[in-house]
């Protein structure tokens, strides 16, 4: 998803990205995303999924490992955590609570770097009585990354998704917003979402229970004093 991560991590450790990309157009195929996952208004994780063909990684293993221990130890920075459930694939979580950690901790991995590459998340929050509006801005600039062509079967898929609990309960799951990544391109993309408030709603309940419960008081009083 990120494109963004992949090639500052090149560019910070001294690794020419573009090199890579050229040689993934001989061979390989390599999927990259990101995914902001919002498990409440207050908490969500950061994920990225990293896999690499086979082939690829073999005829490219030395600088590969490069990279991906250069992701690890930029994902542990933030506290997060890295699991690989192969040589060629990895994922990194990196837990965040509230936005403006989740924003610090993006921009903090994702950093651009020297070569004309920059990358920026922002999130605007609006928050109401039931619910909270969030309105996110992600800015990658890939116009300096350009592959020409790649032979038939060989691909580079970066994404980019977001993932948000549905209104009005958070235990519900929306379908995710996934886009992809141009090379060659500013990427701009744009979201707005809500996320439930579970202490309004709770609050709005109680309110509500409560107002019933003087309601049937006032019905039942009077009976009982005439009776």
């Amino acid at each position: 998803m990120p494109t963004i991560t992949w090639i500052s991590n090149f560019a910070r450790k001294g690794i020419l990205i573009l090199g890579l990309l050229l040689t993934l157009s001989l061979s390989g195929c390599v999927k990259y995303q990101t995914t902001i996952d919002f498990h409440s208004f207050n908490s969500g994780e950061l994920i990225q999924h990293i896999t690499l063909d086979k082939q690829f990684y073999q005829i490219n293993q030395q600088a590969i490992d490069i990279w991906l221990e250069s992701i690890e130890q930029r994902a542990q920075q933030i506290n997060g955590t890295v699991s690989k459930t192969s040589p060629q694939e990895l994922v990194v979580t990196v837990p965040f609570r509230r936005t403006p950690e989740l924003v610090s901790k993006f921009n903090q991995f994702f950093a651009g770097d020297q070569q004309g590459l920059a990358s920026n998340l922002s999130i605007a929050e609006s928050n109401f009585l039931l619910a909270s509006r969030y309105q996110l801005t992600y800015d990658l600039d890939l116009s300096s990354l350009t592959v020409n062509s790649l032979e038939r079967g060989k691909t580079i898929d970066l994404q980019f998704a977001l993932q948000a609990p549905s209104i009005p309960f958070e235990q519900f799951r929306a379908a995710p917003q996934q886009w992809p990544l141009q090379l060659g391109k500013v990427n701009h993309l744009t979201s707005t979402f809500w996320i439930p408030n579970p202490l309004g709603i709770g609050g709005l309940l109680i309110g509500i229970l409560v107002a019933i419960g003087y309601l049937l008081k006032s019905l039942v009083t009077p009976r009982r004093l005439i009776a």
